[in-house]
């Protein structure tokens, strides 16, 4: 497989790891709310869905995870993907809890999203 398919490859997984985090907080949201309206919340998930999207897509690539054959993946691949999800959620839960809180930035965050 040459470099150009592997490329094509990767840009098809960003878009999927994008839609993924999305549903993902998304459903967060409802859980916390018990409704599937979790719009209602707009200026929290305003601010909340770029955070993520951003320090998450980062770490999957500082882990290498949109630079691989996918088709060969092993037990290594799966310790990396579970070390680029832990990575960016606990950079997340850091900034937030630990910047973004305390300074108010944002207020009215619901913390247990984070644990969702």
């Amino acid at each position: 497989m040459n470099r150009t398919q592997v490329d094509w490859q990767n840009r098809h997984l960003l878009v999927f790891d994008c839609m993924a985090i999305t549903a993902a907080v998304w459903l967060s949201f409802a859980l916390r709310f018990e409704s599937l309206d979790a719009f209602r919340y707009i200026r929290t998930w305003d601010f909340y869905l770029p955070l993520i999207l951003v320090v998450r897509l980062l770490s999957f690539y500082l882990f290498g995870l949109y630079s691989r054959l996918w088709r060969f993946a092993g037990v290594q691949e799966i310790l990396d993907v579970m070390g680029a999800v832990m990575t960016g959620s606990i950079v997340v839960a850091f900034l937030l809890l630990g910047i973004i809180l305390p300074l108010q930035l944002v207020t009215g965050f619901p913390r247990s999203t984070l644990v969702l």
